[in-house]
C-alpha cells in the first residue's frame, strides 16, 4: 500500500480534518477543501470522516455539510 494511504496514517487524518474543522468553525464560520491523490483515497477518506460524522452526509446534493467534488478523468502533465 501507498504511504499516503498506509493504513495507520489512514486512520488518523480523517479524525484530525474532523477536530481541526470543527474547532475552527465554532469561533470562525468557513469551509474547507481536502486534495487527496486518487478517487479511491477520496472515497475511502469521505467515508472515514461520515462515520465519525454521520450528521455531515445527505444524499441530496443540496443538503448536507460534506461533497466529494472528483474530475471525471485522470489528467496527466509532463513537463
Amino acid at each position: 500500500m501507498k504511504l499516503v494511504g498506509a493504513e495507520p496514517r489512514f486512520k488518523q487524518v480523517p479524525k484530525n480534518l474532523v477536530h481541526h474543522f470543527t474547532t475552527r468553525t465554532a469561533t470562525f464560520p468557513g469551509k474547507t477543501m481536502v486534495v487527496v491523490m486518487s478517487r479511491g483515497i477520496c472515497v475511502d477518506l469521505y467515508n472515514a470522516i461520515v462515520a465519525i460524522k454521520p450528521e455531515w452526509h445527505n444524499d441530496d446534493p443540496k443538503k448536507g455539510a460534506i461533497k466529494i467534488v472528483m474530475t471525471g478523468s485522470v489528467v496527466v502533465r509532463l513537463n
